[in-house]
């Protein structure tokens, strides 16, 4: 069951600076009743597709593919029902209002290499497997862009028909590595700039797949693999629709979406960390309590969203971090109005006690009873 949150009034100066801004999905949301219901799905996939790569972007997953449909002559997302061209010029359009000045030309170059190969990728008299490389370097000191990678963007065609796939992959490349690498398919005489890439997509040939050219440009960089990526987008699933599902029920209620948000982060940073050392029972304990707890996304919303999340960067502008909402929990901290402290208290008493087994701070739903500790690491019985 959905549960409200306590008040709390979003800083939106400082959400600009976030690579993923929350209140993105609430200014899409607010007019959701009125959608019909295929828009409705859509939108709920879109979200969902979008947390998921902003995810894998945050614990740096190895490659990451996405499908862009032709329509009328442009490289279309479906899920956004518009075309790259002009998401990338609603992204300046926010980024001149909001962005750093120090990037404004390399987000102009970014879209001026699309309108670059967007002709050819949409032509259909060219053959499937045509590939153009994107390369974007870090950027100058002081640059919202701090990570290293490239895009490949290549025609391909199913039962659907033709589309575009663009593909990312994480590098360690310096620009003159780069540029010895692209010497067979486009020469640059002086050393490139993060510009000087984007604005002129390299066409390359002599590759069966973009998997090969990532092989010969880089030949492979230690990162997440796409598999375990797949299992955090697993274990993740539950609380994304938790998330989407606040979204939709509770539409105003800004603690809650940001709570559920932190939730995300942190429990992907948890799983990473498992698959890191290996430790699968602590996986296979994840899986296990979403598949039989139907009340425990709602729950470890509550014990996981509080919690620091962890600060990251990703290919994207601006920083991967959470919401400060640990004093929101705690009484005495920062309080917005005097009613916050009695949601912390129900008929059961106080709402917020540590296990007494790990110390984790565990938060029970108003006036519920938890049979376990809510740190996913114990899960020991604190009922007393």
């Amino acid at each position: 069951m959905e549960r409200e949150g306590l008040n709390y009034i979003p800083n939106r100066q400082e959400e600009a600076k976030l690579a993923y801004n929350p209140s993105f999905d609430e200014r899409d949301y607010e007019n959701f009743s009125e959608l019909s219901l295929k828009e409705q799905q859509r939108l709920k996939e879109y979200t969902q597709r979008q947390l998921e790569t902003y995810m894998g972007e945050r614990v740096q997953v190895a490659e990451s593919v996405t499908r862009y449909d032709i329509v009328e002559g442009k490289i279309f997302s479906a899920s956004m029902g518009q075309s790259l061209e002009d998401m990338m010029i609603n992204g300046i359009n926010f980024r001149r209002e909001h962005g750093n000045p120090i990037d404004f030309e390399r987000e102009d170059a970014e879209l001026a290499g699309v309108k670059l190969m967007q002709p050819e990728l949409v032509n259909e008299d060219i053959p499937p497997g045509t590939t153009f490389l994107v390369v974007s370097l870090p950027g100058i000191a002081g640059s919202d862009y701090t990570n290293n990678f490239f895009d490949t963007f290549s025609v391909q065609e199913d039962e659907k028909g033709r589309y575009v796939e663009h593909r990312r992959f994480l590098s360690n490349l310096t620009a003159d590595e780069y540029r010895q690498r692209v010497a067979p398919f486009k020469v640059f005489e002086n050393l490139p700039k993060a510009e000087d890439f984007l604005k002129d997509p390299i066409k390359v040939t002599g590759f069966d797949n973009s998997g090969e050219l990532q092989k010969y440009l880089n030949g492979g960089i230690k990162a997440l693999e796409k598999d375990e990526m797949d299992k955090i987008n697993k274990i993740n699933a539950p609380l994304i629709t938790s998330y989407i599902n606040s979204l939709v029920g509770l539409p105003n209620d800004h603690f809650i979406h940001r709570l559920k948000y932190n939730a995300i982060l942190n429990q992907s940073d948890m799983v990473l960390d498992a698959i890191k050392n290996g430790d699968s029972k602590f996986l296979d304990s994840l899986y296990y309590r979403y598949a039989f707890d139907p009340n425990y996304a709602e729950d470890i919303s509550w014990a996981m969203g509080t919690k620091n999340v962890r600060k990251a960067q990703g290919p994207c502008p601006g920083t991967s971090e959470g919401f400060s909402l640990g004093s929101f929990m705690e009484p005495g901290k920062a309080p917005f109005s005097v009613s916050e402290f009695g949601k912390l208290k129900d008929r059961f008493g106080d709402r917020t006690f540590d296990c007494p087994h790990c110390g984790w701070k565990n938060l029970r739903p108003e006036n519920q009873l938890i049979e376990n500790c809510q740190n996913p690491d114990c899960g020991k019985n604190v009922r007393c």
